[in-house]
């Protein structure tokens, strides 16, 4: 190991929250030296000058994020030969001797999947881009994993002349493309941004959002799900835990230790529901209803019972419903919301499972802790360790 402090090369503008969970592990397991490029307004250099100073850098090891294979290779014959690199490309290749970066686009399009069949939905709507590898991979994730529900998804074309890509232009194609389609419909957006045009569009043509059109996106970028009015509801993805293993990894092979992971997968992980998909889409009024009760009362322990009593519908009539709609029992409502917020709570806070416990009527710790491992598969403190790192 060298006397000096590692140096680590990182390009990687693409992400801040990749960017995060590599400062993170610095923190942690460092110091290390990074060299990172100055924002483009201090400086615009070619790749060729750029390449000149990295080399000067003289890295131990890489994380990068670049447009396509052919800088890869020059970036690692000029700058870092033989040195460990972790690098995802815009293309979507993935590169001989190159540890990559990829995302979990099933997971993705399970949640996603999920998140609508949850409210109800029954047409479905997918709009992405046609040249950009992980759109294309989230819409055939999506359509399949839909598929395996017994439902079909409508994909939007995007125009092949370049000059009707531009938003101005397009804007008009993608709200013709909503018109046509069934109402009520959810549509997956390939990311945030794109799922910001979609409610653009929705706009432009006076579609109630979300009771006509649901819009869900992916990232969830706070700044640009909750800018806009209504709000858009989107699938988190662990970018920062992605940098957090990308850095321990490259830790790991600069230092000579044992490690056999081949890849890093960006996680999907529950994102928020925001104004954009906040609705029950079942035609059923009644049922809707119960999922509405359900909804503002599953933190005080409700039961069926419950649940029938206050829709005034006998409980094997309101089960009926449920497994027709939304291929479920009541029972497994009440408990898919509850272990849900448990989630919630053990991801975005500190509070100890007594505590969660209270949040839900006081229930028993050992009942809570029984429910959750079958829910899920791990303990509570478990399942809090894998998404916190």
């Amino acid at each position: 190991m060298p006397d000096r402090l590692l140096r680590v090369l990182v390009l990687f503008e693409t992400s801040q929250q990749v960017m995060r969970g590599i400062a993170r592990y610095n923190r942690l397991y460092g110091p290390w030296e990074f060299y990172h490029p100055l924002p483009y307004y201090r400086e615009q250099l070619s790749w060729s000058r750029q390449l000149d100073r990295m080399r000067k850098f003289n890295p131990d090891g890489v994380i990068a994020h670049l447009h396509n294979e052919k800088q890869a290779r020059e970036l690692l014959a000029y700058v870092a030969k033989d040195k460990p690199a972790i690098i995802s490309l815009h293309s979507g290749q993935v590169m001989d001797g190159v540890i990559p970066i990829i995302g979990d686009e099933a997971g993705v399009a399970r949640m996603a999947v999920q998140h609508f069949l949850d409210r109800g939905f029954y047409h479905f709507g997918y709009c992405g881009f046609s040249d950009i590898h992980w759109s294309i991979a989230r819409q055939n994730e999506f359509a399949r994993h839909l598929k395996s529900h017994g439902h079909t998804v409508n994909i939007y074309q995007v125009p092949k002349t370049r000059r009707y890509r531009v938003w101005e232009s397009e804007r008009p194609l993608v709200g013709q493309w909503i018109q046509s389609l069934p109402k009520p419909v959810a549509i997956l957006a390939c990311n945030d941004d794109r799922g910001r045009e979609v409610l653009e569009a929705c706009r432009s043509i006076n579609a109630k959002v979300p009771e006509e059109v649901a819009v869900l996106g992916v990232g969830d970028h706070e700044l640009i799900c909750e800018l806009f009015e209504p709000t858009l509801s989107s699938i988190n993805t662990d970018r920062q835990k992605a940098g957090f293993e990308s850095a321990k990894l490259l830790d790991d092979l600069m230092k000579g230790r044992p490690n056999n992971q081949t890849q890093i997968i960006i996680e999907a992980l529950p994102g928020t529901t925001r104004r954009s998909t906040d609705i029950i889409a079942v035609p059923d009024e009644q049922l809707a209803e119960a999922l509405r009760y359900i909804r503002a009362n599953f933190k005080k322990m409700i039961q069926v019972a419950d649940v029938a009593n206050y829709v005034a519908v006998s409980r094997r009539g309101l089960e009926r419903r449920f497994q027709k709609y939304l291929n479920r029992s009541i029972h497994d409502e009440i408990r898919r919301l509850q272990i849900e917020y448990v989630c919630l709570l053990l991801r975005e806070t500190e509070m100890s499972i007594s505590e969660i416990s209270a949040k839900l009527g006081h229930i028993d710790l050992d009942c809570l802790s029984r429910m959750f491992r079958k829910e899920t598969g791990q303990s509570p403190r478990a399942y809090r360790k894998a998404v916190k790192g």
